[in-house]
């Protein structure tokens, strides 16, 4: 039943900061969170004519790549900004004009955390 035993999360803190997080018996403070994405962004239009927008925002200055990839997972498509800004963003750019008709997916990749969106050429 519940409340026997070990808590499963165990936040302790010492004078106001967060000296380890206690998941399950192993200190897990400090590792990435794979679940939590510092990021979001959006893509519009979809399905895009010859140019396609992406908006998003970052929590902190990093590195931004946007890799498109096709449904076999090679890359068509490589965008990188480097020491992009913390704030909002809004990137414009071209596709290849020989991009064959499909389902292709954006990945946007800043830091530890991606995220990949589903995008139809038609």
């Amino acid at each position: 039943g519940q409340g026997e035993g070990e808590p499963l999360l165990q936040v302790n803190v010492t004078g106001g900061v967060v000296v380890s997080v206690v998941y399950k018996g192993e200190n897990i403070l400090g590792l990435p969170v794979a679940t939590k994405n510092d990021f979001e962004f959006v893509l519009y239009p979809n399905p895009p004519a010859e140019q396609i927008t992406a908006k998003y925002s970052l929590p902190k200055n990093n590195d931004v790549v946007f890799s498109l990839v096709d449904e076999k997972g090679s890359s068509v498509l490589l965008i990188e900004k480097k020491n992009e800004l913390s704030g909002d963003h809004v990137l414009n750019f071209d596709l290849p004009s020989n991009l064959a008709a499909g389902n292709y997916f954006l990945k946007m990749t800043s830091g530890n955390s991606s995220v990949t969106k589903p995008l139809s050429i038609q």
